[in-house]
């Protein structure tokens, strides 16, 4: 695949790369793969760091990442363990399920050297939980944010599990964080452990926004879209109705469509739109990571007949 980068910012992704198993095949998937996967397809380039096993597998990853114009230069080799894979079973509304492999090579992520040369070129930074299950990996990946000051750090939850390794990380990394976002479910366990939060959603996000001097906080709902606040506002953008194949990744194409336009620096209500868009095309694809252009997401979107499905409690916030 030829990639032509028509615009020179850099996102890394700094998390997991492993296959997802379906029916039918496997696929690259990971949410972080995802992540840089939608960075490229629109436009932006895409570092990957993260680590696989020296197998067949392994490689075969690594080949493919290249074909798709992904920067794997930080992708670590891992000679003691093999490349993860996650098994995705698809119900009857095309939500997915799954179950991982005991052992992901990301869990064993090491501090690399050449990331000081790197980090000085990044514009932004997404992570995840997932990825931070140890604390090894951990603490190289809060190691890396501390070192980037001046990129902007995209914290996607993405609970994958909930213990207390995964509290620590939320402890550790919310205060490093320009951009949160998370799932009505994520926001739940988020006030587990920040009890002062409001049980009003709108006012939820902002409250994180101050308490941690966020940019912006987002939480997406599925078909109805998502609802975003920076200090000073709130703003609800619903999603436009399509005919699901399979949601897997959704909310990574998402985060990475959210990343660009912030970087852009679009308005909350360009860059909720955006996203929702983006991630309402994919789950007209199969598999979490399609090829696709700008062009294709708006066919689509236009073939749709642009129908909202609004959620009539925030109608108040509602830009569309």
């Amino acid at each position: 695949m030829d990639v032509n980068f028509n615009k020179q910012k850099y996102i890394v992704g700094l998390g997991e790369v492993l296959w997802d198993i379906y029916p039918d095949g496997r696929y690259l998937g990971g949410a972080l793969y995802n992540i840089v996967h939608h960075t490229v397809q629109l436009g932006y380039r895409g570092i990957l760091i993260s680590r696989v096993g020296n197998d067949s597998a392994g490689n075969e990853l690594i080949k493919i990442l290249k074909q798709k114009g992904i920067d794997t230069r930080f992708i670590q080799i891992d000679s003691c363990n093999e490349t993860g894979y996650v098994t995705v079973i698809l119900d009857q509304n095309k939500v997915p399920s799954f179950v991982c492999s005991q052992t992901v090579t990301c869990d064993f992520l090491e501090w690399d050297e050449r990331f000081y040369e790197l980090i000085p070129q990044i514009d932004a930074v997404v992570f995840g939980t997932f990825a931070q299950r140890t604390p090894q990996s951990a603490a190289v990946t809060e190691q890396f944010l501390k070192e980037c000051p001046n990129a902007v750090k995209v914290f996607d939850v993405n609970f994958r599990g909930w213990n207390q390794q995964i509290i620590t990380v939320l402890w550790n990394c919310l205060p490093l964080t320009n951009i949160l976002k998370m799932n009505e479910q994520e926001l739940r366990r988020i006030r587990i452990v920040w009890n002062n939060l409001s049980e009003n959603i709108p006012d939820a996000l902002q409250g994180l926004v101050h308490q941690f001097g966020l940019k912006l906080a987002c939480l997406t709902t599925g078909e109805y879209g998502c609802i975003m606040a920076n200090e000073t506002e709130i703003v609800y953008c619903p999603a436009i109705r399509v005919q699901p194949v399979d949601t897997t990744g959704a909310g990574d194409a998402f985060v990475a469509a959210l990343t660009i336009k912030y970087l852009e620096k679009a308005p909350l209500s360009a860059i909720g739109a955006y996203a929702n868009q983006i991630a309402g095309y994919t789950i007209t694809r199969m598999g979490a990571s399609p090829d696709y252009s700008e062009g294709d997401v708006l066919t689509c979107m236009r073939q749709t007949g642009m129908q909202y499905i609004v959620y009539d409690d925030w109608r108040k916030y509602m830009v569309i």
